[in-house]
């Protein structure tokens, strides 16, 4: 007799061979446990399964329309009977027009006559459901019976298959009823089992302690403790011996995978029974024989998902950065039906690489940012049951793979480009200071502003200290149609470069605002910034800015792009991007791209606040007014968002080449040149310890380069130590992700050093593309496991 493509086999996990067997009590169980429970599924056994016992002169029939093309037929004295575990059983054969009565029983009670006539044959016909039995060990008996309806031709009782419901995919508490157990057991209470609870037995004098699973899937996993007085239990399958499992470990590990049983290569899910049973061996290093059942971790190919896809990243929590990374997403045919159900991504490298795991999560999409650019990583996704201490075990097969190709993140990078239009090169230049600030106080939506590269920007004598200057201020906003530009030159169309600049030297060929100028004799840095952008909707390009407090300020702007600016020797910090001082606001999609910043915090006493590029305020200086504080308090609490940072070189500062305060968020910073700080120490105070540090949160720090003398090269800040009426309780420096940076050590006490500090904040990522270098070795990370 042939066997169907799916057949069905029964795995048996006996902790004990003996032919008494009772069921655990369930006291001590929570509620929990049953939720984590599988639910019962059927599955076909054909005719010809050994399992199946035969009595009397059976014969076969073939037709492509029984089950698995054959089937068999008794006509004098027999029968056959079939042991199984499990709630239900169904007997399927052919009715004929020779068919004659049986009798069925289940259990040994009373029988029912079953009338297989029927005028014209018809193939896989329902001739007995047990309906819903007992959670247990069951027996189906087919008699013949000598009798026939009214107007068949014969007596024969045609059989095809059986279709048997057992425990199917799930995680199976060991107070299941359907765990079969020998006497031995003790049930053991401790909240890192499964549950919150086990079973375990001891080896008595003679014999053996087992316990048996009857369930329908392709893969079985046991989970339990190791512990110091663990044997070795032996394995079986359906009565066959399949491994030994050495359980002993020096201290008590829980929710352990102990053993996991695969059935053959494409032979789909069948009914197995799986037997786990104490032996007399053990580890030499162990003090008893004991084992322990926590639960079974049944895998179905019925778990199988499908409609697996791996995409560019869309709807993440950082709106600039998605495309960076991949979006898989996938479903599940079986639903999240028990809260013990994960799904285990993999991923590989390249065509040709070894899938590895990445994470386990809860649910579809999972979503992965700071894949390195170009590189063709493929992903599958594989169910899983996940344990309360991390791991999992199997639940489903693993799915085919997706690829996806990562992307250049530098779509990602705004350029100004209105510098080199038509319309740039037909505006007249601008010369003076006054002409300067009067074409930004006429513009208009669409205006370009082109400033003479030989004209002279020195700013205003300030009305009320005529020998202090004051810097230029843009208030008029364009649209986003029709952006208002400034040019320092008339720029060339090639195409702007995809790296920093190669110096931090003033572009000679660009005009410049050159606050130390000669409208004010011996002028020592008192001037705000050189150019306060209090607007939205502005291009600023190609301009050179020196001698200022402050290089530029964006305060308040929306859609704000600097794009090759050079800044040079201010008093405090090089570039702004934040609220307007004193009013209600944020900046928002602003960038600063391709420019050099280099000497901020030249202003004696001012060295703390010499960093490069400044995103936000801090809360810590005052700017936690209540919303309902009036306009003019020093500062409001500041949620400047959506920042790009790309592809600048910044040196010789005296604090944070990068730094971003508290509540900014969702910024990328990529590619940028680092130099370190410098030691503030001679200045007599030190409070700078990063080349970069992150208060905000979501922020994508992508292939920067970085040198470092101090503590550490990147360092996020985390907390919610300066909270506002707005934000009260809200942690800080979340949603990070680390990727393809490196930091380069030039100085300073190595065994105090750390290119990454504090990175393993929530939600956050360190891929293991960061790297460090310098001599002696420097630390990479502390307390982080990088992500491959």
């Amino acid at each position: 007799m042939r066997t169907h493509a799916r057949r069905i086999a029964v795995l048996t996990i006996a902790l004990l061979a003996t032919a008494l067997l009772s069921v655990l009590p369930t006291a001590g169980v929570d509620s929990a446990e049953a939720a984590n429970s599988g639910q019962n599924r059927s599955t076909r056994l054909e005719q010809d399964d050994p399992r199946i016992k035969y009595s009397g002169p059976w014969g076969k029939l073939t037709s492509a329309s029984d089950s698995g093309g054959s089937s068999v037929y008794l006509t004098s004295a027999g029968s056959l009977s079939f042991t199984f575990t499990g709630t239900r059983v169904i007997w399927l054969g052919r009715v004929t027009p020779s068919g004659g009565t049986a009798s069925v029983s289940i259990d040994g009670g009373t029988p029912t006559s079953v009338s297989r006539y029927a005028t014209a044959t018809q193939y896989t016909q329902t001739a007995f459901d047990s309906g819903e039995l007992s959670q247990g060990q069951h027996t189906i008996k087919i008699s013949w019976t000598s009798t026939k309806p009214m107007g068949s031709t014969g007596t024969s009782i045609p059989v095809d298959a059986l279709e048997v419901s057992a425990p199917g995919v799930g995680l199976h508490q060991q107070d299941e009823p359907a765990i079969r157990y020998s006497a031995g057991w003790t049930s053991a209470a401790h909240s890192q089992d499964s549950g919150g609870s086990g079973t375990y037995a001891s080896r008595p004098r003679t014999g053996e302690v087992s316990a048996s699973f009857t369930f329908i899937g392709n893969s079985i996993s046991w989970i339990g403790r190791k512990t110091a007085s663990s044997g070795i239990a032996s394995v079986r399958i359906n009565g066959v011996a399949v491994g030994k499992v050495d359980r002993y470990s020096p201290q008590n590990l829980y929710q352990q995978n102990l053993f996991t049983w695969n059935a053959p290569a494409n032979s789909g899910d069948g009914l197995y029974t799986i037997t786990i049973s104490t032996t007399s061996s053990k580890n030499a290093a162990s003090s008893s024989f004991n084992m322990f059942l926590d639960a079974f971790a049944v895998s179905s190919t019925q778990a199988a998902l499908t409609g697996i896809s791996a995409t560019a990243t869309d709807a993440t929590s950082n709106p600039l950065t998605d495309g960076n990374g991949a979006r898989v997403s996938w479903t599940d045919p079986l639903g999240q039906t028990t809260t013990s159900r994960k799904y285990q991504i993999l991923r590989a490298e390249s065509a040709t690489a070894a899938f590895v795991p990445v994470a386990i999560v809860g649910s579809s999409p999972y979503v992965e940012q700071g894949l390195t650019e170009g590189n063709n990583y493929r992903y599958a996704v594989k169910p899983v049951f996940g344990l309360s201490n991390g791991s999992s075990a199997a639940a489903g097969p693993r799915s085919g793979p997706s690829t996806f190709v990562q992307p250049s993140l530098s779509s990602r990078v705004p350029s100004v480009s209105e510098c080199s239009s038509s319309a740039a090169a037909a505006a007249t230049p601008v010369t003076t200071s006054l002409e300067f600030q009067a074409a930004m106080d006429a513009a208009q939506p669409g205006s370009i502003i082109v400033l003479s590269p030989t004209g002279t920007f020195g700013g205003f004598p300030k009305a009320n200290v005529p020998s202090e200057n004051r810097g230029f201020v843009m208030t008029k906003s364009g649209t986003a149609q029709a952006p208002i530009t400034i040019c320092g030159k008339v720029a060339s169309s090639a195409a702007l470069p995809q790296a920093a600049p190669a110096s931090v030297a003033l572009d000679a060929e660009s005009a410049t605002l050159d606050m130390n100028g000669p409208t004010v004799a011996g002028y020592t840095l008192k001037s705000p910034s050189g150019l306060i952008i209090n607007a939205s909707h502005v291009r600023l390009a190609h301009l050179n800015v020196r001698d200022a407090f402050s290089g530029i300020e964006v305060g308040g702007g929306t859609n704000v792009r600097i794009d090759s600016v050079h800044v040079a020797n201010t008093g405090q910090g090089g570039v702004y991007l934040r609220a307007q001082s004193g009013v209600k606001s944020q900046s928002s999609d602003v960038s600063v791209v391709r420019s050099s910043i280099t000497e901020a915090g030249q202003r004696a006493g001012s060295e703390p606040y010499g960093e490069g590029i400044y995103v936000g305020h801090s809360l810590a200086a005052g700017c936690n007014n209540a919303p309902s504080a009036p306009e003019g308090a020093s500062c409001y609490p500041d949620r400047t968002n959506s920042f790009v940072l790309a592809y600048n070189r910044i040196t010789e500062t005296t604090a944070q080449a990068i730094e971003a305060k508290e509540q900014t968020s969702n910024g990328l910073i990529y590619k940028n040149e680092l130099g370190t700080p410098k030691d503030q120490s001679s200045y007599g105070t030190q409070i700078t310890d990063s080349t970069v540090a992150l208060k905000g949160s979501n922020i994508l720090i992508y292939g920067n380069t970085a040198t470092a003398r101090l503590a550490y090269g990147f360092q996020t800040l985390y907390g919610n130590q300066y909270a506002d009426t707005e934000s009260s309780g809200q942690t800080w420096g979340v949603g990070h992700v680390y990727a393809a940076n490196s930091v380069s050590f030039v100085g300073g006490t190595a065994a105090n050093q750390t290119a990454f500090a504090v990175v393993n904040t929530p939600a956050s990522a360190f891929r293991c593309s960061n790297a460090t270098s310098g001599t002696p070795v420097r630390t990479l990370v502390v307390g982080v496991v990088c992500a491959p």
